[in-house]
């Protein structure tokens, strides 16, 4: 059985999806009619910065549902990706990126701004071969024990072909004053068997409380999901304060 090779690129999309249920509206005037939106929450108008913006602000969505395209350039608040080679074992590359956030006037569908969220607190770990078991420190061990005057330092073994690396997505709206966070974080882990030629990729960590997060790994053309997951019924922008804190898992077999 030929061996697993390749580019594996793995992502992670938190994204607002063209319809939440009792949420979004339907622009119906100007150059924005047909797309959908979501307003401008009434407590962010408790800000002072907020205040003189339109009575129908909002903001719109990515005008899409759950990723059709399967691509890492889909468009989302805010997307982590990265690169990796296999069996190489080689972050080729990691980044974060966002397709930027339109205001707009409901009413009459005009814009009124554009732009983009600050991604610097998105933040990619270093690709690690994982421990052996569950981690635990071990000593070497026929020989003479360590002792205060001859310490002998700690082996941690690893597995060379399981793989992880973390990732942290941290990023508001840039166009609402003390807007707060979307956030995600998690750890993928990488288990390659090359007596049976297959990878396992998953996913294990946190989301934020909105909006839709998807995750999907890519191997030689072939894209398969690592999970979707829509917000809670009911869950609006004002439910982003604190820390992501919904667990969510998913892996996927390759080929």
């Amino acid at each position: 059985m030929a061996a697993i090779t390749g580019e594996l690129t793995i992502w992670i999309n938190a994204f607002i999806p063209s319809m939440v249920p009792g949420y979004t509206v339907t622009v119906t005037n100007g150059p924005n009619a047909g797309k959908t939106a979501v307003p401008l929450p009434g407590i962010a108008r408790l800000n002072p910065l907020n205040l003189f913006k339109d009575w129908s602000a909002g903001y719109l969505t990515d005008q899409r549902n759950f990723s059709d395209v399967l691509l890492p350039d889909a468009r989302a608040r805010m997307t982590s990706f990265a690169r990796i080679s296999i069996p190489g074992a080689t972050a080729i590359s990691v980044g974060h990126r966002t397709s930027g956030t339109t205001q707009v006037n409901m009413d009459s569908g005009a814009t009124t701004g554009i732009g983009k969220a600050d991604l610097s607190r998105c933040i990619w770990g270093t690709l690690m071969q994982a421990p052996i078991g569950d981690g635990s420190v071990l000593f070497p061990g026929p020989g003479l024990l360590p002792t205060p005057q001859f310490p002998r330092a700690p082996v941690i073994t690893t597995n060379p072909n399981v793989l992880k690396i973390s990732v942290k997505g941290q990023a508001s709206d840039p166009l609402v004053s003390t807007a707060a966070d979307i956030d995600y974080h998690g750890t993928f882990t990488l288990t390659l068997d090359p007596a049976a030629s297959t990878l396992v990729v998953s996913f294990i960590g946190l989301l934020d409380s909105f909006p839709a997060f998807e995750a999907y790994a890519s191997l030689n053309g072939q894209t398969k999901a690592l999970f979707t997951s829509l917000p809670p019924p009911g869950n609006t922008v004002t439910d982003l304060l604190g820390d992501a804190n919904r667990p969510i898992q998913g892996s996927v077999l390759f080929p």
